[in-house]
């Protein structure tokens, strides 16, 4: 019998000699594990028209230029709920190797190293994630989540936390905090020696069962951002967000505590993409 594990996450899964993640939660499968994550980046500042994307520069950890050198990617930039998920990850040289997710909500976990897969020593070249015996699977909610790499020659021991019962550790639930935290454990390292990169991914809801309805699609950012998006008085999730929703016409709410509420009408069309960017004041 499958027993599932809950850890507060970016979403993943472990898959039973294949176990199951979800960018973070835990599955066990016999006597394989599925886990779920979601995580980290760096980038521009979100612009007013079509906002496409918004690169969370002020919640990344970036190095001065250096020797060691390294990407991040995704196998797709969007999931929903309940999808797998591949890593792959490049280094120009031997290094030790940390990743983590910031989830919709803010919150920041270590997906790798973790429990499963504790050896990040890894040779220079192209790896992939998730290893043997686990998966990464979407857990939720809708939005944007971001995945952040450090590569670097010397052993960051202080954030590998994991343990027989939160084994990819959360980190934090604020991810300016995290930066903060990470950057103290990396003054100890020589500028030159360590690197980072970034990428990002949208999560939409699971598709809806019974008879077939139209939809679009709503992105809606914020300025500040992670602020709570109400659609219709309904909460949905943080911004940055990336929404499903049915055709038609839809009140678009953010709120955000010290700054006044902010609403937005908005007209869905079918099968179409429909941006939103909400600027919000201080009380």
């Amino acid at each position: 019998m499958n027993r599932r594990l809950r850890t507060p996450l970016l979403a993943f899964l472990l898959l039973g000699l294949l176990g199951t993640v979800g960018l973070l939660g835990l599955v066990r499968v016999g006597t394989a594990f599925a886990l779920q994550a979601n995580l980290g980046g760096d980038g521009v500042a979100p612009a007013q028209v079509e906002p496409e994307a918004i690169a969370p520069e002020a919640l990344i950890v970036k190095p001065a230029p250096g020797d060691v050198r390294v990407r991040i990617q995704t196998d797709r930039s969007r999931y929903r709920v309940g999808e797998s998920v591949q890593i792959r990850f490049w280094v120009s040289e031997p290094a030790y190797v940390y990743i983590y997710n910031v989830d919709s909500r803010g919150r920041v976990r270590l997906i790798f190293p973790n429990r499963f897969d504790a050896n990040n020593r890894v040779r220079a070249g192209e790896h992939q994630l998730p290893g043997a015996g686990y998966r990464f699977r979407v857990d939720g909610p809708p939005g944007t989540e971001y995945l952040q790499i450090l590569a670097t020659r010397t052993r960051l021991r202080p954030l590998e936390r994991w343990n027989a019962r939160d084994p990819f550790p959360l980190l934090g639930g604020d991810p300016l905090a995290v930066k903060e935290e990470v950057l103290q454990f990396l003054d100890v390292v020589p500028e030159r020696s360590w690197s980072s990169a970034w990428t990002q991914f949208e999560v939409i809801g699971r598709q809806a069962r019974g008879p077939r309805r139209e939809t679009g699609t709503v992105r809606i950012n914020s300025e500040p951002p992670w602020a709570q998006v109400y659609l219709d008085g309904a909460y949905v999730g943080l911004t940055p967000l990336l929404q499903e929703v049915p055709a038609g016409g839809h009140w678009v709410e953010i709120r955000l505590e010290g700054y006044r509420t902010a609403r937005h009408w908005i007209l869905v069309e079918p099968g179409e993409l429909t941006p939103v960017f909400l600027h919000l004041e201080r009380w």
